[in-house]
């Protein structure tokens, strides 16, 4: 049976689930979608896993890069920090793509106007010092000329295991291992360190299909 059904405008991702923000024992839920301002490139909206109905107002964001999303993808640190990563993907030689990181807390506190819970409220001190300033609330996490196709956990059972309401699908949304960014057109493979976000290593393959 449909346990809701929530209109939030024009989605752009999967779901992904994140962990329960307002106390009530449920998972709850944040898409991405195009914001209603038409200014900004993209909005990322918290959803109810209980109810489907809104956790606050969409925050928008405006991004240097455009073209194809990547992501979104929540990733806890090794602190049990939460960020959400997502950016843009797709190169016309005129523009580079880009992979941003956010804390889930400044996403519900944008939303809700109020601090999340103390659980969802820690940082990452070495996440943090990559921010380019403190009126920012990007953490850049990679660049570059190439179109990526996607960025995905490089480890999904440890995920599975912590999280076991999590089904398979759901789990690649969800992340603490390092991360794998492939780039189609080049056919090049890169593993991400979650650490400092530098290359751990790239392969070059003649073509990808899966």
């Amino acid at each position: 049976r449909t346990w809701w059904t929530a209109s939030v405008g024009d989605v752009e991702s999967h779901a992904v689930l994140l962990p329960d923000l307002q106390g009530d024992a449920f998972p709850d839920l944040l898409i991405a979608a195009l914001p209603t301002d038409q200014v900004s490139d993209l909005a990322l909206v918290l959803i109810s896993g209980r109810s489907g109905a809104p956790i606050g107002r969409p925050v928008n964001f405006n991004l240097t890069a455009q073209g194809k999303l990547i992501g979104p993808l929540l990733h806890e640190t090794q602190t049990g920090a939460y960020y959400v990563l997502f950016g843009l993907g797709e190169c016309d030689g005129r523009h580079r793509r880009t992979v941003e990181a956010v804390s889930l807390s400044y996403i519900y506190s944008q939303a809700t106007g109020r601090p999340a819970t103390s659980r969802v409220r820690l940082k990452e001190p070495a996440w943090e010092r990559l921010r380019k300033s403190n009126s920012s609330s990007l953490i850049h996490i990679s660049s570059g000329s190439e179109q990526v196709e996607f960025l995905l956990p490089l480890v999904a059972c440890g995920a599975c295991q912590q999280h076991s309401n999590l089904d398979g699908v759901s789990a690649l949304n969800f992340s603490r291992s390092d991360w794998i960014l492939l780039c189609d057109v080049s056919g090049r493979l890169s593993v991400l360190r979650a650490s400092d976000t530098r290359t751990a290593w790239s392969l070059s393959l003649a073509s990808i299909h899966t």
